[in-house]
C-alpha cells in the first residue's frame, strides 16, 4: 500500500516539474521574442542612420572634390582673397534671393493692375503711359520744368476759382445797377461770390497804414506775390503809394479785375482823409468801414 502511494506522489511530482518546465520554455520563448523585435527595430534604425551618414559623405565627397577644383583654380590667391569671393558670393545669392521676390511682388502687382483695368490690355496701358511721357517730354522743350510746371497749373486753378466767384459777383451787380463799379473783385469766393480784401487801410491825418487784409484762402497766395506785399507800409504821399501800388494795379488790368481793400478813417479832419481816399481809389476799389480798426 505504501509502495502504491509513493508511486503515485512521484509520479505528480513528473508531473509538475515537466509542466515547470514547459511554462519556463514559453516564458524564454517570448522573452526571445521580444529581444530579437527590439534588436530587429535598432537594426533597422541603425540602417537608416547608415544610409543617411553614406548620403552625407556622399555630399562632403562631391564637395571636397569641388573645393578641390575650385583651389586647383585659384591656387595663386590668397586666402584673404578666397574668403572675400566666397562672401561676395553669399552676398550675391542673398541679393539673388531679393531680386526674385522683388520680381514675385512686381508680378502680383501687374496681376492686379491688370484686373482692375478691365478689359484694357498691358500694351493698351504702355501705349497711353508712352504718350504722356512724350507730353511731358514737349512740356519740357517749352521751357517749363516740373515746378514752373505745377505753379503755372496751381496759377490756372486759382484763375478758375476767381473767375467762379467774380462771375456770382457779376450777376448780383447786374441786380444792383448804379453802383459805379466797372470791374469785378480780383478775389472773390468761388462759392457765394463774396469779396475778398486784399489791403486794410487806416487814414491818419498825417499819412496812411497798409496792413494785410487778406483772407486766410488766400494766405499763400498773398504771400508768394512780391507785387501785393510791397504794398504793406506807411505812406505820407499819394504818390508813394502808386509807385509801390503800381505793379498790382497793372496785374488787375491785365485780368480785367480791380483789387478791394477795407479803408479805416482815422483821421481828425476831412481834408486828410478826402486826400488820402484820393490816393486809395487811384488803383483800387474801396469798402469804408464804420469801425476803428483794431492794430
Amino acid at each position: 500500500m505504501s509502495g502504491l502511494m509513493q508511486e503515485r506522489g512521484n509520479s505528480i511530482i513528473e508531473t509538475s516539474l515537466t509542466e515547470l518546465a514547459f511554462v519556463f520554455f514559453f516564458i524564454l520563448l517570448i522573452f526571445s521574442a521580444w529581444k530579437i523585435s527590439d534588436v530587429s527595430a535598432k537594426l533597422e534604425e541603425s540602417e537608416v542612420q547608415s544610409t543617411e551618414q553614406n548620403e552625407t559623405i556622399v555630399q562632403l565627397r562631391e564637395a571636397l572634390n569641388s573645393s578641390s577644383e575650385f583651389f586647383k583654380l585659384v591656387k595663386d590667391s590668397a586666402p584673404e582673397e578666397i574668403f572675400n569671393e566666397l562672401v561676395l558670393g553669399r552676398e550675391a545669392v542673398s541679393e539673388l534671393q531679393k531680386k526674385n521676390q522683388e520680381l514675385d511682388a512686381l508680378e502680383t502687382t501687374v496681376s492686379e493692375l491688370t484686373e482692375n483695368l478691365g478689359k484694357e490690355s498691358i500694351e493698351e496701358v504702355a501705349k497711353s503711359i508712352k504718350e504722356l511721357e512724350e507730353a511731358k517730354k514737349q512740356v519740357s522743350e517749352k521751357g517749363f520744368d516740373k515746378e514752373d510746371f505745377v505753379d503755372n497749373i496751381n496759377d490756372v486753378l486759382r484763375e478758375v476759382s476767381d473767375f467762379k466767384g467774380q462771375n456770382i459777383n457779376l450777376r448780383r451787380k447786374l441786380e444792383k445797377l448804379g453802383n459805379g463799379l466797372d470791374h469785378p473783385p480780383c478775389w472773390a469766393d468761388e462759392i457765394t461770390g463774396d469779396i475778398q480784401y486784399v489791403f486794410n487801410i487806416v487814414i491818419n491825418e498825417s499819412n496812411l497804414e497798409v496792413f494785410s487784409g487778406w483772407p486766410e484762402a488766400r494766405r499763400i497766395e498773398a504771400e508768394n506775390n512780391i507785387n501785393i506785399l510791397r504794398v504793406v507800409g506807411r505812406y505820407e504821399r499819394n504818390t508813394d503809394l502808386w509807385e509801390q501800388s503800381e505793379s498790382l494795379f497793372k496785374e488787375s488790368v491785365v485780368k480785367e479785375c480791380r483789387h478791394f481793400v477795407r479803408v479805416y478813417d482815422h483821421a481828425e479832419s476831412k481834408n486828410a482823409f478826402k486826400m488820402f481816399m484820393l490816393g486809395i481809389e487811384t488803383h483800387f476799389y474801396k469798402f469804408l468801414s464804420r469801425m476803428q480798426y483794431e492794430r
